[in-house]
């Protein structure tokens, strides 16, 4: 004799998909949430404005926050994120490959990135850590320290204000 396990009880099959939808996403969530006053996700698009205070996760790929007006955020992101800091904004970002980041308008932004491009833009102050190939652009009077991999070491200079870990875009 042989015996079989047979599942046939609806709430059985519920269970198991529930745990199932549960565990593919290696415990994070993918729908972006976000805490603190002035904070609001629509979709995967999140931002925080007029000087609040705002703490993001957003797993989702192509998420994409936005930290505007004086604002100051905390951010997580997977892969593809596109994350901005805008106004005057304080903002540590941390996203993963194949991500995009804009420190913008005076903004101080410290980043840690898989792989990507960070463009730190218009006397922002910008913080990088690269763990896998990342280009960094500095434009308009920024200020730019990047360094790359585990052990931080110094990025190669492409141009006078483009950095790269791993090859130059160009």
């Amino acid at each position: 004799m042989h015996s079989r396990a047979r599942v046939s009880n609806p709430i059985s099959i519920a269970l198991i998909s529930i745990v199932l939808a549960s565990t593919a996403c290696d415990g994070k969530r993918s729908d972006p949430e976000c805490s603190g006053m002035g904070c609001a996700c629509v979709g995967n698009t999140c931002a925080c404005n007029l000087g609040a205070d705002c703490d993001f996760e957003c797993f989702d790929t192509g998420c994409s926050v936005g930290c505007n007006g004086a604002s100051t955020c905390t951010a997580q992101g997977g892969d593809g994120a596109t994350f901005a800091c805008n106004g005057m904004s304080h903002c540590d970002f941390e996203v993963g490959a194949m991500s995009s980041v804009a420190c913008n308008g005076e903004s101080t932004c410290t980043i840690q990135i898989e792989s990507g491009i960070v463009a730190c833009n218009v006397e922002s102050t910008c913080t990088v850590k690269c763990l896998g190939n990342c280009t960094t652009a500095c434009n308009g009077d920024s200020d730019c320290e990047m360094t790359c991999g585990i052990a931080g070491t110094a990025p190669t200079t492409c141009a006078p204000t483009v950095f790269a870990c791993g090859p130059c875009p160009f």
